[in-house]
């Protein structure tokens, strides 16, 4: 009895340690002005069908695997297995600004059902993206 309570014990103590290792789960409330910059960069001088090659290369290259792309929507959405499920979601779409058009490209990362909120990610996927905006115009 005291063998099988024990190992319940030992059970329920490894439970509820699991996530309390995990520092990328520690969640701050980041403001919304800073995080939609973090997340959108706008291009000028280019096509929405040009970004849109860019941004599934970009994800190809930093592994994920494209699970829908629709270029009349601007929507992209792909996933990845990294320490757990990593969704990348992005919006693409064309502005007017004083004439000019612009492309503007928003991405939304979650990992499990938490939005990540750290500007790395993002930093890393625009870096990809004007790279290969960088060659296709040049």
């Amino acid at each position: 009895m005291k063998k099988i309570l024990l190992a319940l014990l030992l059970l329920l103590y490894g439970l509820v340690t699991i996530g309390c290792n995990n520092k990328e789960l520690v969640i701050e409330k980041v403001n919304p002005v800073k995080l939609r910059n973090m997340q959108t960069r706008k291009y000028e001088e280019t096509s929405k069908e040009l970004v849109m090659r860019a941004s599934l290369a970009a994800m190809q290259d930093l592994g994920f695997i494209i699970d829908r792309a629709d270029l009349a929507t601007g929507t992209v959405t792909g996933t990845k297995w990294e320490k757990g499920q990593v969704k990348l979601s992005l919006f693409i779409k064309e502005e007017q600004d004083n004439g000019v058009k612009i492309i503007s490209l928003r991405a939304n990362a979650q990992k499990g059902i938490y939005s990540i909120e750290v500007p790395q990610p993002y930093q890393a996927f625009f870096n990809v993206v004007n790279k290969s905006l960088y060659l296709e115009n040049n």
